[in-house]
């Protein structure tokens, strides 16, 4: 199910026919899961192919990718003979390789200001964020009640005879179409709101100019080096939590 495309409408025609080259075919039948949720889905499957237990932390495991093959580049590790450990990330497809410490310094710039603003973000406007996703969500649904009531009305005239079938079934045909839409529009407002510290969901500000004028007001992050005294664990849970790729030359 979660590899199936038959599930969201198309099909997938030669895929398991070796040397030939798969074909889409798009509505082909109702889909019973939306397209955003499975691509969702594909793009995780990807990350999830190396996620086993590992005996060391790999704070960008799952983030590099090899900008050759663009294939996600795996972790490893190696000992000096003083014993100290050397942490790799290595595309096995290419041979590309790049130490995790030269990979951190390089965008050290970046992470400042990623959990600098992200820090502001979640203290100045998140509450405001929830709070009119919350309002949205309580008039869809007051809408949706006001639709059964009319679905129910529609319904008690017609067995009453008050009401032609043809007149019937084209108000109920209606009435469901508008109970759809809503429950679609209320659908996309419930994950917006699971997800709503990521990047993608957060738009609060009109401007880069505006979000430069907020990162100024603060430099918390650079000031005190946070970065530096988060664990491992902690790194790689904002890695994977504000950042989807990292991309990485030869």
């Amino acid at each position: 199910m979660l590899s199936n495309y038959i599930y969201i409408g198309s099909y997938q025609h030669k895929k398991r026919v070796k040397d030939e080259e798969t074909i889409l075919f798009e509505d082909v039948c109702p889909a019973i899961v939306d397209k955003k949720t499975f691509e969702i889905v594909q793009k995780q499957k990807e990350k999830n192919q190396k996620n086993y237990k590992r005996k060391y932390t790999y704070i960008f495991m799952q983030s590099v990718v090899c900008s050759h093959c663009h294939k996600i580049m795996g972790g490893t590790s190696c000992s000096s003979k003083s014993k100290r450990k050397y942490i790799y990330y290595q595309c096995n497809n290419c041979g590309m390789t790049i130490s995790e410490n030269k990979l951190e310094n390089k965008i050290m710039l970046f992470l400042n200001d990623m959990l600098d603003y992200f820090l502001l973000i979640d203290n100045t406007f998140k509450p405001f964020l929830n709070q009119d996703i919350e309002n949205e969500m309580k008039r869809y649904n007051k809408m949706l009640k006001e639709l059964n009531i009319q679905e129910q009305r529609i319904k008690t005239a017609f067995v009453k005879g008050n009401i032609e079938l043809k007149m019937f079934q084209n108000e109920l045909d209606n009435i469901t179409n508008q109970k759809q839409d809503i429950e679609s529009k209320l659908k996309d407002l419930q994950f917006s709101n699971k997800n709503l510290d990521h990047r993608d969901n957060i738009r609060l500000v009109s401007t880069l100019k505006e979000i430069e004028k907020l990162k100024y007001k603060s430099y918390y992050v650079r000031k005190n080096g946070l970065w530096n005294k988060f664990t491992k664990e902690q790194k790689y849970e904002l890695i994977n939590k504000y950042i989807d790729t990292i991309e990485v030359n030869k």
